[in-house]
């Protein structure tokens, strides 16, 4: 008795093992064709969701444009300055077709020139099916940042400057469209940009000279009236000591004849300021003409030195005159076409995918249920059920 219940203890605390052969290919083919159906109807009902889906979801459109740097010619008058300005002056100022090109590329990017064209062609109504009075400020932002997304920009600097934009959306007929006015309005936007900071510097350097003639004008009229304050005063001086003639003119009357006496007083009158003696001995005769000479004097400009030539700058830049319609920022070498076939959803790769999914799950469920087989098999054997 003793014997047996020892038996039976060993053989219940035994570790169990199961010997199983291989399954073969042949195994494989046999219970996937026994389960057939299962895997038939998870390859239908696969290929039958994702055909929905290819046949009700929206298209999705892709348009391309190509766009160049500018020509030479279109930029020319931006490089005005250097036709005007003199030495160094000349290279200050000057764009060439790259600098223009990266600032077109800037732009294009620039998050605030596509707020532009989004507001001037209220595509916010065009791209929502709600009332747009009723959107909320986050909501209008939402459907600008989805539009901005859309905008794609695939730039090349190094061998050739190219930059290649792609639009995409729902709006088939539309797109075209708003790809090429979007390029046109980067252009104008690019153009008034590179203009606006041409004038303000042709400004900056008109106001620079206008200080600069104003000073020379302020300064040499302060002279004037230093000049003539100091005449007057030597003049007074003159008057109080009683000396009528220039001290100099007066004593060489006796050794000049009389013929030359005036050619003589002529010429060292235009001495006068050569001497070296106070402005007084002039005499009271010779201080009035000057006096009255300096009073009646209207225009002095031609005396203060370098003044013409200020003003001769600054009159080039004042007539500098810049024709918008001339300039250009780009060149369009691909423009935007509106007959264009869906780029989503993929149909041909949906409905082979689906197959494959199908196929897949279909074949995982029928091992699924072929190992929940196995286990409850293997649990009765046990019985455990």
């Amino acid at each position: 008795m003793d014997k047996e219940l020892e038996e039976n203890k060993h053989q219940i605390y035994q570790p169990l093992v199961i010997h199983e052969r291989e399954i073969s290919s042949l195994d494989l083919i046999s219970l996937f064709y026994r389960r057939k159906k299962i895997i038939l109807i998870a390859f239908v009902i696969t290929v039958s969701v994702a055909l929905t889906y290819a046949l009700f979801a929206k298209r999705i459109y892709e348009v391309e444009a190509i766009v160049l740097p500018p020509s030479v010619e279109n930029i020319t008058p931006l490089n005005i300055l250097s036709a005007v300005d003199i030495g160094e002056d000349a290279k200050k100022y000057v764009l060439s077709i790259k600098d223009v090109f990266i600032t077109v590329s800037r732009n294009i990017d620039s998050r605030t020139f596509r707020k532009k064209f989004f507001e001037k062609y209220n595509l916010l109504e065009m791209l929502t099916d709600e009332d747009v009075s009723k959107l909320s400020e986050v909501d209008k932002n939402k459907i600008f940042e989805g539009f901005s997304k859309q905008i794609k920009t695939y730039k090349q600097f190094k061998n050739n400057q190219v930059i290649r934009i792609t639009l995409e959306g729902f709006n088939k007929d539309k797109l075209g469209y708003w790809l090429d006015r979007y390029i046109i309005l980067i252009n104008d936007l690019t153009i008034n940009q590179l203009r606006n900071n041409l004038l303000a510097e042709i400004n900056s350097r008109v106001q620079n000279l206008k200080a600069k003639i104003e000073g020379k004008k302020l300064i040499f009229a302060q002279r004037r009236a230093d000049k003539l304050t100091r005449l007057e005063k030597d003049y007074n001086v003159a008057k109080k000591l009683g000396i009528i003639k220039h001290v100099l003119l007066t004593k060489s009357e006796s050794t000049t004849s009389r013929s030359d006496a005036k050619s003589s007083n002529d010429i060292k009158l235009f001495q006068i300021d050569r001497e070296n003696f106070p402005g007084y001995m002039k005499g009271t005769k010779v201080l009035r003409v000057e006096i009255d000479s300096l009073k009646q004097e209207k225009s002095t400009d031609y005396n203060i030195p370098g003044l013409r030539d200020l003003q001769e700058q600054l009159k080039k830049y004042e007539a500098i005159k810049i024709d918008i319609n001339t300039l250009q920022a780009l060149t369009v070498d691909k423009h935007a076409v509106s007959n264009i076939k869906p780029i989503k959803p993929q149909r041909r790769l949906i409905v082979l995918a689906s197959c494959v999914l199908g196929l897949l799950l279909g074949i995982s469920i029928v091992l699924f249920l072929e190992f929940l087989k196995k286990v409850r098999e293997h649990n009765a054997k046990l019985g455990l059920t």
